[in-house]
């Protein structure tokens, strides 16, 4: 597994241990606002995941502008980094931070699926050309999963906890203690459901080619993986 993979799967248990062992925010959002106050201190262990994640989109910034092949999602790929580090920002500075901790918590646990596809993959096939479909299989079942936890989590659970909550229940509970920067931060919450739904498009065109049989290893897909799974972020 690259390192990636393993950031992922850090960030991944790192947002499920704070959502379902320290906050109930998930299960119950409309606690966000009950003790929400402008310039509020923001608990050391939510800071520390922005920290992280502050970090490594910085890094991800940086990566696309100089280091990543330029596909022909480039400027999709930089749009969605650049409003998810004003989200980090702004969420931070307003003290959304029990929002903001929503949204990494329903992207970051579908990024992991899409990174062990990856992984798999490059595991069923070697460089000496030998193959495991094994390996193969397993990165399907990943994908599979991978298509699910999309749907679930930035499709469903996305407009359900994270835009209600900001939009709709902030109006109601919290607006009247000065809100700052409703209307932006709501608008780039929205904009990356937009980016979500315009991924969609490319994760259910390889997931019919997989589920249809015309990808049957790594070696088959290499050129699609690097033009279609790297739309997938």
């Amino acid at each position: 597994m690259n390192v990636e993979t393993y950031n992922h799967a850090t960030y991944m248990v790192y947002s499920v241990y704070l959502l379902h062992y320290c906050y109930s925010y998930f299960h119950e959002p409309y606690l966000i606002w009950d003790d929400w106050l402008p310039g509020m201190n923001v608990p050391f262990d939510i800071k520390l995941m922005y920290f992280i994640q502050c970090g490594f989109y910085l890094h991800s910034v940086y990566g696309t502008l100089y280091m990543d092949y330029k596909r022909k999602d480039f400027y999709v790929m930089l749009l969605h980094h650049v409003v998810t580090m004003a989200l980090i920002f702004v969420s931070y500075a307003t003290r959304y931070h029990k929002i903001g901790l929503l949204v990494l918590y329903v992207h970051d646990i579908t990024d992991i699926w899409l990174e062990l596809t990856k992984a798999l993959h490059y595991l069923g096939s070697r460089e000496d050309g030998r193959q495991y479909p094994i390996w193969e299989t397993a990165a399907s079942g990943c994908f599979i999963m991978f298509t699910f936890c999309w749907f679930l989590f930035r499709l469903y659970w996305y407009p359900m906890k994270v835009l209600y909550s900001a939009g709709v229940v902030t109006a109601y509970r919290a607006y009247d203690k000065g809100c700052g920067l409703y209307a932006f931060f709501n608008g780039l919450l929205w904009i990356l459901l937009g980016l979500n739904i315009y991924w969609l498009y490319f994760i259910l065109q390889f997931l019919f080619r997989v589920c249809s049989g015309t990808l049957n290893n790594l070696h088959d897909v290499r050129e699609d993986e690097d033009d279609d799974d790297e739309h997938i972020k």
